[in-house]
């Protein structure tokens, strides 16, 4: 099927980066702003460790889906802004978990308190069933791809 001269996949993944570039650009806005010194990607940790506190590095890239390289430039930065901090796991000593400091919750939330606006604007109107649809089959999508990578 086309649209407009571009086939349907690529215009539906097309319509996934304009969005999330939108989102992306009215919050990195926001935290300007509110002088907010972080990443977008920072952000995005920052946001997983809101959820999921305590977390292993390894299980935090699962999340976030960034590669342990990334993660580890990222985990860095945030700790120098003590942000987070590394916690040896005592269960299993080799491991380190991933806990956000006092500091870094206040930004957290703070993060959330921004970006939840932006989301209400983007899905103003929709009725939960549909926004259960939209998640369900970006979920889906996504668990089809990234089974690709592995």
């Amino acid at each position: 099927m086309k649209t407009n001269g571009w086939s349907s996949t690529l215009s539906f993944s097309l319509m996934i980066d304009r969005m999330l570039s939108a989102m992306n650009r009215n919050l990195f806005r926001q935290l300007k702003l509110a002088k907010i010194a972080v990443t977008l990607e920072q952000c995005a940790v920052m946001e997983a460790l809101l959820n999921n506190n305590g977390v292993s590095q390894q299980e935090l890239c699962a999340i976030t889906f960034k590669d342990k390289p990334s993660m580890t430039r990222l985990l860095g930065q945030l700790e120098k802004q003590e942000l987070v901090a590394r916690v040896v796991d005592k269960i299993d000593r080799r491991a380190k978990l991933i806990h956000t400091t006092e500091k870094g919750q206040a930004l957290a939330e703070k993060i959330r308190e921004l970006s939840l606006p932006l989301q209400n604007q983007a899905l103003a109107g929709r009725t939960k069933d549909e926004l259960a649809l939209c998640y369900s089959v970006l979920h889906e999508a996504f668990e089809r791809l990234a089974k690709n990578l592995k």
